[in-house]
């Protein structure tokens, strides 16, 4: 499968994003554990990219799936997805916080629950 370089890099840049965010958690910055490592962001970059390129066509393959199914996120399942990241990131209000991620968050919401319901599809069908 032929992919365009720029989702490949577009992957990439999201899985630069997650390692910076996750050494700043352990208290590094991306600078100092490239200084640690020896690496510089063009060899990291590289080192990624096979993983990108697997992942985006994963994605690929999830979204055709999808589209030629037809399958989609309900109103039920969005609002369901909605209160339970609204009980984790605004216990004092979690229906309010709903609120604000299905306005915010909507078509990011919809796409992990059309994943999910794109991966359950496959795993009853291809037995």
């Amino acid at each position: 499968m032929d992919i365009p370089e720029a989702m490949v890099s577009k992957e990439i840049d999201a899985m630069m994003q997650d390692l910076e965010g996750r050494l700043k958690y352990q208290g590094l910055s991306l600078d100092q554990y490239m200084e640690f490592t020896g690496n510089t962001t063009e060899k990291m970059r590289e080192f990624m990219k096979e993983n990108a390129e697997r992942k985006v066509k994963a994605d690929l393959v999830l979204e055709a799936i999808s589209k030629a199914e037809e399958i989609k996120a309900t109103e039920e399942q969005l609002n369901e997805r909605a209160l339970e990241l609204g009980r984790v990131y605004g216990p004092k209000d979690p229906e309010k916080m709903a609120k604000i991620l299905v306005k915010s968050q909507k078509n990011m919401i919809e796409k992990d629950i059309v994943i999910e319901n794109t991966l359950k599809f496959i795993k009853e069908n291809c037995k």
